[in-house]
C-alpha cells in the first residue's frame, strides 16, 4: 500500500477504534467537531492533496464531457468586463473591446480591465470541477493584489446584462438582503489564487453547488486596480465530478488494521436527515479491529447506511457488507463470518440497525473486520455507532424518556379543563403522574426554549438565543447539554426530532449516539415531504420516510430494553396544523371556515391578523386542536410500549413543550412575537418509579428538567446552571417561592424580558429604535390569566422589585455565557430553508 493510500485509510479507519474499547455497558469517546457535510468529508478521506494532481491529469484526457465549456474569444458576449470592482457607479463594457487583434485566442485582463464574469445555471447539489488554462505573465507587487478564479453560487438564476443595466456586481455582492447570493461575504467562497508562470498552466478548482443555488457566478480578477498582473485566460470548462468517478481511481482493496489504540473518535456521518457518529467505508474495503470481549452475553451492535449523491436517478447496484470475527487466541479456527446482508434498491434507504451476538466469543481476543464487496465506483457505505455492550435486563439504573410536544398551548389541554377532548391520555398520564400545573418556558418559539430544557440555562447564558452566528447553538464546554451529560455517564442516546431549530447545527445532536431530523409524526400530506430529505424527490421521500415514522421510534425502545438508554422524542405536528382525517373530522365537523385560509394569514406575518374571517379563525383553531389528538394518541402508544416491554417501571418519563400559541388572544396568530401566558404557560407531565400520584400548584420552568434528571440520575453537574432540581420537592421536601424568567430577541434592538412568581408577572418589552425606555407591564395572572390589566403604575414598588430582580438575574447570566467564548457559527442554507417552510423566517 502505498503512502497516499495508508494516509487516506488511516484517515477513514481511525474513528472506529474507539467505540470497541466500551467493554461494558457503553463508554464512547466524544466525537471531535467536524462540522462538514458527509460528501465534503468523503471527498477530504478519499482525496487527500497528494492524489489531486495525479487524477487531474488523467482526467483531461479521459473524455469525460463537461457540461459547460468557453474558448476564447468565442462567444465573448456571454462575459462582462468590470472595469473597477469597487466603482458603483463605473459604465460596464462588453468584451468585445477587449482584444482588438482578429486572431487572438484569449482574454486578457489588465489594470484597466481588472474582472472578468459569466453566469451559467446549476444543478442543486453538483459536484463539479471547473478547468482553466490561464497564465500569470508577471508578478503582483502586493499579497493582496493577487490573481484569482472566483466561483459565486447564486440563489436563483436571472440575466446578468439586465442586472448590471441598472447595478454592479458590488451591489449584487453586498446586497443586504441576500436574496441572490447563497452565502454573506463573511463566508468564503470557492476560490483558488492563479500563480505566475511563462506558459499556459492547467488548473481546477472542486467544489459542490450549495442545496439552494442554479447558478453560479464565474469570475477571474488580475488583482487590484492598477497593482495586479497581467492574466491571460485561454479556456474555462465545468466538469461533472461525481463522487463513484473518484472511487473507481482506487486500484487495490485497502485493509487497515487497529491495535488497540487508547483514545480514537468516530466521525460525524449524516445521511439523510440523520447523524450518527461513525466511518466510511468506500468498497472494495476492509477495516478491522484488535480487541477482547467481555464474558457473559455480548452484542455488536452498529447501524449501516449507503451514502449515494443526489440525483435523479436514486437506484443503487447491489453492495455486499459483511462482519467476521476471528478467535485470535486460537488462530488455527480462521474467520466466522458473522453478518452478512446485500444492499439493494429493493431495502429501505438511509441508515438501518443491525445487532449481532457475540456471546460465543465472550472473554476472548478477537480481530472484528467490516468488509464492503461490490465494483469498483459503488456508493459508500457507511457504518455508525458501532459499540460493543454487555446484555442486561437487571441494570439497576433508570431509563429516561423525554418527549417535546412542539408548540402545544396548556389552555387547550383537557386536564386543564379545556371543553373539548384533545387530550383525554394526557389527562390520565397527569392524574396518575406527577403533574406541574404552573410550569412556563423560557422564551416562545423553539430554539432558545429546547436549548434551556437540554442544558438547564437561561437563554441569556447557553446563548442560543437568535440566529445571528454566535447566537445560535448550544455548546458543549459552556453548557454540557443533557444528551452529552448522558451519553458519558454510559446511556445509549438516540433522538428522534423535527428538526430545523432542533438541527445538529444548533447543537442538539451532541452526545446522541444516533439524532434523526425526520419528524416521526407528520403525515404524508405535510409539504416537508417535498423537501426533506431530498429536495424535489418526493417519491424517494415518501419511500423513505415509510420506516421512520412513530413505529420507528418504538422498534428502537423494542431494540434496546435491555440497555440503560436516553431517548429523546420531538415532533412539529401541532405545529403545522396538519391533523389525520379521522381527527380533522372529529374537530371541524361543523365548522365553515377554511384551514388553508387561516395558515395564508398565519405564515404572513404583515397582514394584520384581527381582520381574519371569525369562521376561518375556527378552522385553525380545530385543526390546531385536532393535531392535540393526534399527538395524545402517540403518546398514549409511546406509554403502551414502555410497559409492554416491561420498562415503565425502571422509566422516567418528562413530557413538555417548549412554547404555546396564539389565537389573536394579544391580536396576534402563531408565536415567538410576545412572552404572554398563552406563549409561555406549557405542559410539565413527570412519570418517576416509586414517586405517588401528586399534582403541583408551585412554579417551576424548563430550566429545571435538566438539574432534576442529574441529581435524580447520581451525576454531577459539570457546569453552572441556572434552573432548580426538583427532586428533593418530590420526595416531600418544602417548594422555596422563585421568580421565573424567560427571554426572546426578536433582534439586538428589539427584546422581550419576563418574570413570573405565579400570581404576578412582569412583562418588559424594549423596541430600542422607538423608544429608548422599556415599556413596562405587571399583571395578577391568577386572576387576570388574559392579561388585561397593567398594574404597573399601581403597584410601583412590586414592578420595581420584580424588574430589579430580573434585570440582576439575567445579566449574571450573561456573565456565565461570557466565561467561556466558542467559535461562531452560521446557519447552514439547508437549515435556512426548514425554518422558513415552519414560518419562521417571515418579516414581522
Amino acid at each position: 500500500m502505498n503512502s497516499p493510500r495508508s494516509i487516506t485509510w488511516a484517515i477513514l479507519g481511525l474513528g472506529v477504534a474507539a467505540v470497541f474499547l466500551a467493554m461494558t455497558a457503553k463508554d464512547v469517546l466524544p466525537p471531535e467537531p467536524v462540522e462538514q457535510e458527509l460528501i465534503r468529508l468523503a471527498e477530504l478521506a478519499l482525496q487527500p492533496e497528494a492524489k489531486f494532481q495525479e487524477t487531474r491529469d488523467s482526467d483531461s484526457s479521459a473524455g469525460s464531457r463537461p457540461v459547460w465549456r468557453q474558448l476564447f474569444p468565442r462567444a465573448l458576449n456571454d462575459w462582462t468586463l468590470l472595469p473597477d470592482r469597487n466603482a458603483g457607479a463605473a459604465q460596464m463594457r462588453r468584451l468585445e473591446d477587449l482584444n482588438q487583434k482578429p486572431d487572438a485566442r484569449f482574454a486578457r485582463l489588465d489594470g484597466e480591465t481588472r474582472v472578468l464574469v459569466t453566469l451559467i445555471p446549476a444543478q442543486p447539489q453538483q459536484m463539479l470541477e471547473l478547468r482553466y488554462r490561464a497564465r500569470v505573465t508577471d508578478s503582483s507587487p502586493s499579497e493582496h493584489a493577487g490573481s484569482h478564479l472566483v466561483v459565486v453560487p447564486l440563489k436563483r438564476s436571472f440575466s446578468l446584462p439586465e442586472f448590471l443595466q441598472t447595478k454592479t456586481l458590488a451591489d449584487l455582492e453586498n446586497d443586504p438582503k441576500k436574496e441572490l447570493l447563497c452565502y454573506g461575504k463573511e463566508v468564503p467562497f470557492f476560490s483558488t489564487a492563479l500563480e505566475p508562470s511563462e506558459d499556459f498552466v492547467q488548473g481546477a478548482l472542486d467544489f459542490r453547488v450549495p442545496l439552494d443555488a442554479n447558478a453560479l457566478l464565474i469570475e477571474v480578477s488580475c488583482g487590484a486596480a492598477g497593482l495586479g498582473s497581467h492574466v491571460d485566460v485561454a479556456e474555462m470548462s465545468l466538469f461533472p465530478r461525481p463522487l463513484r468517478q473518484r472511487l473507481e481511481q482506487q486500484e487495490t482493496v485497502p485493509e487497515l488494521t487497529l491495535l488497540a489504540p487508547e483514545s480514537f473518535s468516530l466521525r460525524r456521518i449524516d445521511c439523510l436527515s440523520e447523524r450518527r457518529d461513525g466511518f466510511l467505508l468506500a468498497p472494495p474495503s476492509r477495516v478491522s479491529l484488535e480487541c477482547r470481549l467481555p464474558q457473559g452475553p455480548v452484542v455488536l451492535e452498529f447501524g449501516r447506511a449507503r451514502i449515494h449523491e443526489r440525483r435523479p436517478d436514486w437506484r443503487e447496484q447491489p453492495q455486499t457488507l459483511s462482519v467476521s470475527v476471528e478467535n485470535l487466541d486460537d488462530p488455527g479456527g480462521g474467520p466466522s463470518v458473522v453478518h452478512e446482508e446485500e444492499l439493494n434498491d429493493q431495502l429501505p434507504t438511509g441508515w438501518i440497525d443491525r445487532q449481532v451476538d457475540l456471546s460465543f466469543w465472550a472473554g476472548k481476543r478477537v480481530r472484528l473486520s467490516f468488509e464492503g464487496d461490490a465494483k469498483r465506483g459503488s456508493d459508500l457505505l457507511a457504518v455508525g455507532a458501532p459499540l460493543i455492550r454487555r446484555r442486561t435486563s437487571t441494570d439497576p439504573g433508570w431509563n429516561v424518556v423525554l418527549v417535546s410536544l412542539d408548540t402545544v398551548r396548556l389552555d387547550h389541554l383537557s386536564h386543564e379543563g379545556y371543553s373539548r377532548p384533545t387530550t383525554p391520555f394526557l389527562a390520565e398520564l397527569a392524574q396518575q403522574g406527577l403533574w406541574f400545573r404552573h410550569a412556563v418556558s423560557t422564551s416562545s418559539y423553539t430554539l432558545p426554549s429546547h436549548a434551556s430544557l437540554f442544558t438547564g440555562q437561561l437563554p441569556s447564558h447557553h446563548g442560543a438565543i437568535n440566529q445571528r452566528a454566535g447566537h445560535n447553538r448550544i455548546s458543549t464546554t459552556r453548557s454540557d447539554p443533557l444528551g452529552r451529560r448522558l451519553a458519558d455517564a454510559g446511556y445509549l442516546t438516540a433522538g428522534f426530532t423535527g428538526g430545523a431549530y432542533l438541527g445538529p447545527g444548533f447543537g442538539f445532536a451532541d452526545g446522541f449516539d444516533r439524532y434523526s431530523t425526520m419528524d416521526p409524526l407528520l403525515p404524508d400530506h405535510a409539504p416537508s415531504f417535498e423537501r426533506q430529505p431530498l429536495a424535489r424527490q418526493r417519491e424517494f421521500n415518501v419511500a423513505h420516510r415509510a420506516t421512520r415514522r412513530w413505529e420507528g421510534v418504538l422498534d428502537w425502545l423494542r431494540h434496546h430494553q435491555d440497555s440503560r438508554f436516553f431517548l429523546f422524542v420531538h415532533t412539529y405536528h401541532v405545529h403545522e396544523f396538519l391533523p389525520t382525517a379521522e381527527n380533522s373530522e372529529r374537530f371541524h365537523r361543523s365548522n365553515s371556515g377554511s384551514t388553508e385560509q387561516y395558515l395564508r394569514w398565519l405564515r404572513d406575518k404583515r397582514k394584520d391578523a384581527t381582520q381574519i374571517a371569525p369562521a376561518d379563525l375556527q378552522a385553525g383553531i380545530d385543526a390546531y386542536d385536532a393535531t392535540l389528538r393526534d399527538a395524545d394518541e402517540a403518546v398514549r402508544q409511546l406509554v403502551d410500549c414502555l410497559k409492554d416491554l416491561g420498562l415503565w417501571n425502571r422509566t422516567v418519563l418528562v413530557l413538555t413543550s417548549d412554547h404555546g400559541e396564539e389565537f389573536l388572544d394579544h391580536g396576534r396568530l402563531g408565536h415567538g412575537r410576545t412572552l404572554y401566558e398563552e406563549m409561555l404557560r406549557v405542559p410539565m407531565i413527570w412519570h418517576v418509579p416509586g414517586i405517588p400520584a401528586q399534582e403541583f400548584p408551585s412554579l417551576v420552568s424548563l430550566v429545571d428538567v435538566t438539574p432534576s434528571l442529574e441529581e435524580m440520575l447520581g451525576l454531577a453537574p459539570r457546569v453552572p446552571r441556572d434552573g432548580e432540581s426538583l427532586w428533593q420537592q418530590l420526595n416531600g421536601a418544602a417548594w422555596e417561592p422563585t421568580l421565573a424568567f424567560s427571554e426572546l430577541e426578536l433582534d439586538p434592538r428589539n427584546q422581550w424580558r419576563a418574570a413570573s412568581s405565579g400570581d404576578y408577572k412582569l412583562v418588559e418589552f424594549h423596541d430600542q429604535e422607538a423608544s429608548p425606555a422599556p415599556e413596562l407591564s405587571l399583571f395578577q395572572v391568577r386572576n387576570d390569566p388574559q392579561e388585561r390589566e397593567n398594574l404597573a403604575d399601581r403597584e410601583a414598588e412590586r414592578t420595581i422589585g420584580m424588574r430589579r430582580e430580573m434585570t440582576q438575574r439575567l445579566e449574571d447570566a450573561k456573565v456565565q455565557r461570557q466565561r467561556v467564548q466558542d467559535a461562531q457559527q452560521e446557519v447552514s442554507e439547508e437549515d435556512l430553508q426548514k425554518l422558513e417552510a415552519l414560518g419562521y423566517m417571515g418579516d414581522e
